[in-house]
């Protein structure tokens, strides 16, 4: 009744949202049908055709909403750092870092299909400008980090970004795999340490 009832209030697009990472979580990103998200929301199986043209729209919009958290959780460890200590540069750059890393293992069915290379082509496809927001936050802040002097100055903005995008990104999907088994009160000491070491491998 709950369900069916958010279903008439325009709740569907998300209770399917919702429903579709719960089985990615048990069965991958492969493992599950538009159908089945269907009826853990409590619709019919064409109730989803109303929101999302097929399962791929479907897992586009989630990716999406995976772009917008990795930004947002980027964003939140930057100005927390600040707050806490706005000449430290380098431990707002280790937060940051292991932000996107806390996101991967609290959401890893969200966190997968956001960067997945198993993805749909039309995933592959997304919006460039979305991707570029995530990024692109992190690159702004680079330049930050560059005028502190915790990075090489004379580095480009962009690869430094990418450097620090795939070494965390890296990290994130090993443990949110569970492929890299580290206990979970070492995970952000392996983080700073990776991290650590690629800023002083590329720093001043």
């Amino acid at each position: 009744m709950t369900k069916k009832r958010a279903y008439h209030h325009g709740d569907l697009r998300r209770t399917l949202m919702s429903e579709a990472l719960g089985l990615i979580d048990e069965r991958g990103l492969d493992g599950w049908t538009l159908k089945e998200a269907a009826r853990r929301a409590g619709v019919s199986h064409t109730a989803p055709y109303r929101h999302f043209d097929d399962k791929d729209a479907l897992l586009e919009a989630l990716a999406l909403e995976g772009l917008d958290a990795v930004r947002d959780a980027m964003l939140r460890a930057a100005e927390r750092a600040e707050r806490e200590d706005a000449s430290d540069a380098r431990r707002a750059l280790l937060d940051v870092a292991f932000s996107v890393v806390r996101l991967a293992l609290n959401k890893p069915a969200l966190y997968q299909v956001t960067f997945s290379g198993a993805r749909p082509n039309s995933i592959a496809q997304l919006d460039a400008a979305a991707e570029t927001t995530a990024f692109g936050t992190l690159r702004t802040m680079v330049e930050r980090w560059q005028h502190a002097g915790l990075l090489d100055a004379e580095a480009t903005p962009r690869d430094l970004a990418l450097a620090l995008w795939a070494t965390t990104h890296g990290l994130a999907a090993l443990l949110a795999t569970g492929r890299l088994d580290i206990p979970k009160r070492k995970q952000r000491e392996l983080s700073d340490q990776l991290v650590g070491a690629l800023v002083d491998g590329i720093g001043r």
